[in-house]
């Protein structure tokens, strides 16, 4: 989030920007914490996809995904709200989200 992409985020719109994080209770917990702050103090539109909302600032937070705690299955869980998303945005976008189709097939061969 350092340089570049925090300098995206527009102070005079508030929540014009969406960040999605991925956060899961290990040790970049603190880090993430932290770029919540500053992400929170430009007034960014914040989603977080975590394993530990009881230790994140609610306050700081707009919307909260929560994932079961499995340990290291919890970043795999994270993955399917992700998908639906960026599935749901390709449709709302008007762009086919099976195209190009098998292309598993064509990168691997």
């Amino acid at each position: 989030m350092k340089h570049g992409p925090i300098a995206l985020i527009n102070c005079e719109k508030p929540k014009e920007t969406t960040v999605i994080f991925l956060i899961l209770d290990d040790k970049n917990l603190p880090a993430m914490k932290v770029a919540i702050d500053e992400l929170h103090s430009r007034k960014a539109y914040i989603v977080v996809i975590t394993d530990c909302q009881e230790k994140l600032n609610r306050e700081k937070v707009d919307h909260f995904i929560a994932v079961p705690k499995l340990k290291v299955l919890s970043s795999l869980l994270c993955l399917i709200p992700l998908q639906l998303l960026t599935n749901e945005i390709s449709v709302a976008l008007g762009i086919n989200p099976d195209k190009p189709r098998n292309l598993a097939k064509t990168v691997t061969v």
